[in-house]
């Protein structure tokens, strides 16, 4: 087997570890599902001596053509900048939020071992 085929084979398994991965990910989110109950935050479970952190966010995606109404001879990539917009008013706030879709990221999930102290 030459590199090449070895490179095909090994990428391969990786995706199929990959997919076996995430349907982990999704059964432990499934069971802890009703302690995650914030859209956002870290949190912590222990079982025995493992530990598993789950980190949930929320991507924020900003519709570009409409943001744009602020500026007509530039081309601009903008972005969102949650902690300006936490300081904005309410009225502020409403005329942002047109302007972004929001869903939820993938959790990242991370499992160590517990060791005794």
């Amino acid at each position: 087997m030459n590199l090449m085929e070895q490179w095909l084979k090994v990428k391969e398994e990786v995706d199929d570890k990959k997919k076996e991965l995430l349907a982990i990910e999704a059964e432990l989110y499934t069971n802890y599902a009703n302690d995650l109950d914030d859209d956002e935050g870290t949190f912590n479970f222990t079982d025995d001596n493992l530990k598993l952190k789950v980190v949930k966010k929320m991507t924020v995606k900003v519709d570009q053509k409409l943001a744009s109404v602020y500026s007509k001879y530039f081309k601009i990539k903008y972005e969102f900048d949650k902690k300006s917009f936490y300081n904005l008013t309410e009225k502020e706030k409403s005329v942002v939020e047109d302007c972004l879709t929001t869903k939820p990221a993938k959790p990242s999930f991370k499992v160590e071992e517990v060791k005794d102290e």
